[in-house]
């Protein structure tokens, strides 16, 4: 084979300058080796192909990944010749799909290892379709129908339509609150189908027969509970119980406690583990009452009596954003109507707005240590959590007597926050922009690796690459990078940190 660096690639000149801080070499080596694979597709189909992919370049925020990642996709004879034959009849299609190679590696193996061919088989009209919870649910049971093994039927169908979902975002410039909400579609999809699946399986082994009054919900809390989960969000989830499963004629049966854990514990890894399609989503389930230390599943009085009687403001805040999200949805909307009366208090005491307080002084203290804090998009001052924070204890405060607050989304929130006249039009403005901007970001960092990650990189190449994946044109790069380095997006959270240290100052006499 001759030496790929001295072999001549068809870029046009204009475009070869423009990816050459790119990495334009290694693009070179990668094509012709691309050109190595299609040997066997016919010389005319190579060149139209090698021709389409050098005009596509410029559309990728990271045109070394996607090349990459078309090598791998060609690889074998079988599925160059097919991949080759469907991209030269549908080229837009393969543009589509070229720029969300260069997105988010994880979800470019999902396509290299064969979900190219349903991605590219959808039209624009069902690639512009809202990803719904519906839509999971309908192709888990699907999969698992066609003898498609458990894990592997929800880890491909989540990143089937993770891969719609960042088209949305990406492409057709779905709202951040339209993102989160499909993000969290996955989620609670994926839910559903593990509900089911484990309570099938722990009935059948258990020769448990149809019938009963046990009822099981899966309450989700945090950013899934509220609908704006992001990629690599952990899923922070409760589970609530009630009635008793019928009993089997010959043979020990389950109580409702002992079935309810057993649900529980099976579904956890179903969600968490890591195969090798990955994992759904990281699960946690400390929220629950008692943390750690309590019970996994819980019955509904139980529940609701731990609540009123040992419950805390810390609990109180995460019950804000909590809803039922798989299961029985009813017993869940049950279980809330009995604790809303808890949740929203008329009045907060001076010792549970210190308990506030100092929270927020530990999570400051804990993002300071030996860090650069204007760079953690998170935890850092005016940070995502200094926002949610704000908007979560404004709604504590004024929620027991305006309903209109009982708002689970951040953005919903700082909306009826200022239409009632809880924060001033311009500072929920503000706030909602900042918020908006630093989920953004959050997003494109993510997604690149399938990592749990916060903070904006160090090094210029990578930062070039995340405003490429925002969509900035090259000359606004820099500018990017000397907002991450001013502060200039948490300035807007100024008023955010008053609010917290004088949280009175903003409750309706």
């Amino acid at each position: 084979m001759p030496d790929p660096r001295k072999v001549d690639w068809p870029l046009p000149p204009s475009t070869e300058e423009e990816l050459e801080p790119f990495g334009g070499e290694a693009l070179q080596i990668a094509a012709e080796e691309i050109r190595h694979a299609l040997r066997g597709v016919g010389a005319e189909a190579s060149e139209a192909f090698v021709d389409m992919l050098a005009r596509t370049l410029e559309a990728s925020p990271s045109p070394e990944d996607s090349v990459r990642a078309i090598e791998r996709l060609v690889a074998t004879p079988d599925s160059a010749a097919e991949f080759v034959q469907l991209s030269l009849q549908l080229p837009e299609a393969f543009s589509r799909l070229f720029v969300l190679l260069g997105h988010s590696r994880p979800l470019a193996n999902h396509l290299v290892r064969g979900g190219w061919r349903e991605f590219m088989g959808l039209s624009v009209e069902e690639l512009a379709q809202p990803v719904t919870k519906e839509q999971i649910i309908n192709r888990g049971r699907e999969r698992l129908a066609q003898g498609v093994e458990v894990l592997a039927a929800l880890r491909l169908t989540h990143r089937d339509f993770a891969t719609r979902v960042l088209y949305h975002e990406r492409a057709l410039q779905f709202p951040l609150e339209a993102v989160t909400a499909e993000i969290s579609a996955l989620a609670d999809g994926a839910l559903q189908v593990a509900c089911e699946y484990a309570k099938g399986e722990i009935a059948r082994r258990r020769a448990l027969p149809a019938g009963g009054d046990f009822r099981f919900c899966v309450i989700a809390f945090g950013k899934l509970g509220a609908r704006e989960l992001n990629y690599a969000s952990d899923i922070d989830l409760s589970f609530v119980f009630d009635g008793e499963p019928a009993q089997p004629q010959e043979g020990r049966g389950l109580s409702g406690p002992e079935f309810a854990v057993k649900i529980a514990e099976a579904m956890i890894p179903l969600i968490d583990q890591v195969t090798e399609d990955g994992n759904v989503f990281r699960v946690d389930t400390r929220l629950r009452p008692d943390g750690k230390k309590g019970r996994l599943a819980r019955g509904l009085e139980s529940t609701v009596q731990y609540y009123f009687s040992f419950g805390s403001t810390l609990e109180r805040q995460a019950l804000l954003k909590a809803r039922p999200c798989a299961g029985d949805l009813e017993l869940g909307e049950t279980m809330f109507a009995r604790l809303t009366p808890w949740i929203y208090r008329k009045y907060l005491t001076v010792g549970e707005i210190n308990e506030i307080k100092g929270l927020k002084r530990q999570i400051e203290q804990r993002a300071e240590a030996g860090q650069d804090t204007f760079r953690d998009l998170k935890h850092g001052f005016g940070g995502i959590r200094d926002i949610e924070f704000v908007t979560q204890f404004l709604q504590l405060l004024n929620g027991g007597r305006l309903p209109a607050l009982r708002v689970r989304d951040t953005l919903g929130a700082l909306k009826a926050l200022a239409q009632n006249g809880v924060l001033r039009r311009a500072e929920s403005d503000e706030l909602a922009q900042a918020y908006r901007f630093l989920r953004g970001i959050e997003h494109r960092l993510q997604l690149w690796e399938g990592l749990q990650t916060y903070r904006v990189p160090d090094s210029r190449t990578d930062i070039e690459r995340v405003a490429r994946c925002l969509g900035y044109a090259p000359q606004q790069t820099a500018d990017l990078e000397a907002r991450r380095a001013a502060g200039q997006s948490r300035a807007v959270l100024s008023p955010g940190r008053a609010m917290i240290n004088d949280l009175k100052a903003h409750t309706l006499r």
